[in-house]
């Protein structure tokens, strides 16, 4: 299950992790960056700088989101 918050003020991604997760440690926070476990308006990131905003939104899942939006000629042709 995911965690699911509104962000109330512009900041970095890491910084607003750690105030909102506070019953979290400092490095299961960080390795849930790094595997693509955080996602930023349904956008997966690894990065700890990444600007937000607010009313952004910001999802900490327990299960890894990849997507992968790269298609070969091969399967344009195929989906036809």
């Amino acid at each position: 299950m995911a965690e699911k918050f509104e962000v109330k003020k512009d900041s970095t991604l890491l910084v607003f992790l750690f105030e909102v997760l506070k019953g979290w440690s400092n490095k299961k926070i960080k390795e849930r960056l790094k595997e693509s476990y955080v996602l930023v308006n349904g956008i997966s990131t690894t990065k700890h700088n990444f600007p937000i905003y607010i009313h952004d939104s910001v999802e900490v899942g327990t299960t890894k989101r990849v997507y992968n939006y790269t298609l070969s000629f091969r399967d344009t042709i195929r989906n036809r």
